[in-house]
């Protein structure tokens, strides 16, 4: 019995599963394409309707329609673009759609908006203790709302959300709208506004409370930009929880506001910051075609003491270069950004004819200032070169150093427009604690432009200059050379420089390069470039520049751009082309 039952329902069940089929093969074949089309009216009206449209919308998810469905939704289509045109003051349109059925359903849909309603009576009022406050009074003037003007009801919406935003940014927390009123004849074509905002009393900040345990309460203060009595401003509080948030030393930074506990219209806040770990360690493997494969370890100590200061160490290794480096920074002025730090440097480095090795110790403050960044620094150099089978040369300097850089970008890892540049400026005397006089100046600016909607426009140009009476006893450390993936490709890595009498290179007094980039998304995140470059280091201000040229694959990542070049150098007769990889940001 219990045999013949189990083939009853396995007879039943693959009838069933065969009927499923069979319905969801009538059901794919019964969907059709369906072409939109909107006429009559401008762009804007026009987009409007569509995002209005039930069939549209449908269209948008699954790209085909059954029959049924078509003729259900187009029912709607009248209702729903009057819907639309309202939106922009057309209350009286003529809407005529009309439905052909083929191998594909054709929709057209055909609108005579009619005259459009404009503001007649517009009476906009503040009143409350923030009634005279300036920015709510320019918010009204940059509104759209004024006397015959077009009724738009999304300008009417976003002025409401803008003034009950600003007054709570402002501190107004109880501010509201006491009338609100919008009055629309459409017969006569014209609309009446009617709006008083109230914004209350405004709020200030009362108490302020910091919940940590790691650092002295004294150094955390330094991050607030916040005293007990100012008005009540919520962005503040915003700003000082990320700041807190990005020093690293806290796991978490939570904002209480205790609104009724207000005391005089004072608010209590309290803060409570989480404790991250104390030390991170970082390893790392990678390559290059500037350095062949590379690995590195690293540590960072975030907080060697209870004021805030850090440690930072390195070991990087690859085929051409290795260095050991620390650096201790101390939280000064701003202390969100700004630090004086302490760093010592030992890097051997072995590239082309070049053999050298650097010992080097230096402080510098680094600061936000004249709108960018400045860094002033102090370096204590000692190093140990060769170039080919030359012999081994030496020399000590102590030099101070003045860099600035500025940027400005409508976006920091995949810039669309914008623009940076940075300054160097540095120099010893001969018998001030150095073996030879110098002075240097190095210059390095970038700029994008948006060329359409996938693709940019990148130029970049770097220019240096070093004045000495005792070339011959620079460091190659402080010469220039140029040619690489951050360079100019086509050439290998500080390829391009001067040579000695032994054919070796040497590293010249002046650099100049400069190159030009399009680049054009295909698809989502991969894109290719094209691009142009030119440039050398010289031993005289004026030379011939090194072309080179190619194509290349990117890689928009969420923290800078992969880029794969091929390029093809026009003044080497060894090299047909040379590889680049290189990764970072383009500004």
């Amino acid at each position: 019995m219990l045999i013949d039952t189990c083939r009853f329902l396995h007879h039943y069940a693959s009838i069933f599963l065969l009927l499923l089929l069979l319905s969801s093969g009538v059901a794919a074949a019964d969907r059709k394409p369906v072409t939109l089309s909107v006429s009559g009216v401008n762009k804007a009206l026009e987009t409007n309707v569509l995002a209005h449209l039930s069939i549209n919308k449908a269209l948008e998810k699954d790209g085909l329609l059954s029959d049924a469905a078509v003729r259900r939704l187009s029912k709607r289509v009248e209702e729903q673009s009057r819907t639309a045109l309202q939106a922009y003051g057309y209350y009286e349109p003529t809407i005529n759609f009309q439905l052909q059925e083929g191998d594909e359903w054709t929709l057209s849909i055909d609108i005579v908006p009619g005259t459009q309603t404009r503001l007649r009576d517009v009476n906009i009022q503040l009143v409350g203790q923030g009634a005279t406050n300036e920015a709510l009074r320019n918010i009204i003037e940059r509104s759209g709302l004024a006397q015959g003007a077009a009724l738009n009801h999304q300008v009417y919406s976003a002025y409401k959300s803008a003034t009950t935003k600003m007054a709570y940014n402002l501190g107004y927390l109880d501010g509201e709208f006491q009338h609100n009123e919008l009055r629309v004849y459409p017969q006569q074509h014209v609309a009446d506004i009617n709006l008083t905002f109230n914004t209350g009393k405004p709020y200030f900040f009362g108490p302020l409370t910091i919940e940590q345990t790691i650092l002295n309460d004294q150094f955390v203060r330094r991050y607030v930009n916040i005293e007990e009595g100012d008005p009540f401003e919520s962005s503040k509080l915003v700003k000082l929880q990320l700041a807190l948030s990005e020093t690293n030393y806290f796991s978490h930074v939570d904002v209480d506001v205790k609104r009724d506990a207000a005391t005089d219209q004072q608010i209590p806040v309290t803060i409570r910051a989480g404790e991250r770990k104390a030390s991170k360690y970082v390893f790392s493997l990678g390559f290059g075609t500037d350095t062949g494969p590379r690995a590195g370890i690293g540590a960072d100590f975030r907080r060697v003491n209870r004021n805030g200061h850090r440690l930072k160490s390195r070991l990087q290794l690859s085929s051409v270069q290795s260095t050991l480096a620390a650096q201790y920074l101390i939280p000064v002025g701003d202390v969100s950004s700004e630090f004086l730090d302490f760093t010592s440097n030992l890097e051997q480095e072995t590239v082309n004819d070049v053999d050298a090795t650097e010992y080097r110790i230096g402080t510098s403050l680094n600061q936000n200032r004249w709108g960018g960044r400045r860094r002033l620094g102090l370096d204590l150099l000692h190093e140990n070169w060769s170039f080919g089978d030359g012999p081994s040369n030496n020399a000590t300097l102590l030099f101070p150093s003045l860099n600035f850089t500025f940027k400005n970008a409508d976006d920091p890892f995949f810039a669309r427009r914008g623009y940076s540049y940075t300054a160097l400026l540095q120099g010893a005397a001969e018998n001030v604690a150095s073996d030879v006089s110098f002075a240097q100046v190095q210059l390095f600016a970038s700029t994008v432009f948006s060329v359409s909607e996938r693709s940019r426009l990148l130029l970049r140009g770097e220019f240096g200059a070093i004045a000495t009476d005792s070339f011959d006893d620079l460091p190659p450390s402080l010469r220039f050379f140029a040619g690489g993936s951050q360079s100019v490709r086509g050439y290998g890595y500080k390829d391009l420089s001067p040579r000695d009498a032994d054919g070796n290179i040497i590293g010249g007094k002046y650099v100049t390069t400069i190159s030009a980039e399009l680049d054009y998304l295909l698809y989502q995140n991969y894109g290719v470039a094209a691009f142009i470059d030119a440039g050398d280091a010289t031993r005289d201000p004026v030379s011939r520049f090194k072309l080179g040229a190619g194509v290349g694959f990117r890689y928009r990542s969420p923290v800078g751009m992969l880029r794969l070049d091929l390029a093809h150098p026009f003044d080497d007769p060894n090299e047909s082309f040379r590889i680049h990889l290189s990764f970072g940001i383009d500004l």
